[in-house]
């Protein structure tokens, strides 16, 4: 790793990356470093809530989500989000939902 940037990614980094350089419920949720613990979790966003600009829910006592030896020892999320994928197919029943109703008022 270098600490000034640059060179080749770690997994971490490959992560941020397919996500297009965003916080994603979908890199929040997953374990990079696979040590157990959600990126989220490492970064004091266990509830994958942090917004660009936003202050983390924790700041103290964070891990590094490229180094499995690098544990915090906060708690997990009591309620994790679901996955991308199962928020997305919930977004789309609800759109579903939302037309059926406007139809049936046409």
């Amino acid at each position: 790793m270098n600490s000034e940037g640059g060179g080749s990614r770690n997994s971490f980094g490959n992560a941020f990356k397919s996500a297009g350089l965003k916080w994603t419920v979908s890199l929040c949720l997953a374990d990079s470093d696979g040590d157990g613990q959600s990126n989220g979790l490492e970064l004091g966003d266990p509830c994958c809530t942090w917004t660009k600009g936003a202050t983390p829910n924790a700041t103290t006592d964070v891990s590094d989500p490229t180094d499995g030896s690098k544990k915090t020892s906060r708690a997990a999320c009591a309620n994790p989000p679901a996955s991308a994928a199962a928020a997305a197919a919930a977004n789309l029943g609800l759109l579903a939902a939302a037309a059926v109703a406007l139809l049936s008022v046409l």
